[in-house]
């Protein structure tokens, strides 16, 4: 692959159009700080890309992953919250509530 180049307005959150050679992206950053008096304008060269071919998920401290969410769906909310021992009181709670009235649908979290 051989190297190009973008034009970088300083101040800018992204580089712009590709240039393949180093003049080419000489004459665009003239033009850009005729235009733009005051903004600087610098030239950045590609030294190197890189592309992941087998990419991976890293989940978050507990998010559940889909594919192992059958084997959490066998446990109760009590028991997925276990670790937590004020999240497991809620969700006791809220269980409860809910086991003693077919009718909520939505119990409001204290």
């Amino acid at each position: 692959m051989k190297p190009y180049y973008y034009i970088f307005r300083v101040g800018d959150s992204h580089p712009g159009i590709k240039h393949r050679t180093l003049e080419s992206a000489h004459t665009e950053a003239m033009r850009l700080a005729t235009q733009h008096p005051g903004d600087s304008f610098e030239i950045l060269q590609c030294l190197s890309m890189t592309r992941t071919v087998n990419p991976q998920t890293f989940w978050m401290d507990g998010v559940i992953p889909p594919h192992e969410c059958d084997d959490w769906r066998k446990l109760s909310a009590t028991q997925v919250c276990a670790e937590n021992p004020s999240v497991a009181e809620c969700v006791a709670g809220l269980e409860s509530r809910l086991a003693a009235s077919n009718k909520v649908y939505f119990v409001p979290l204290p």
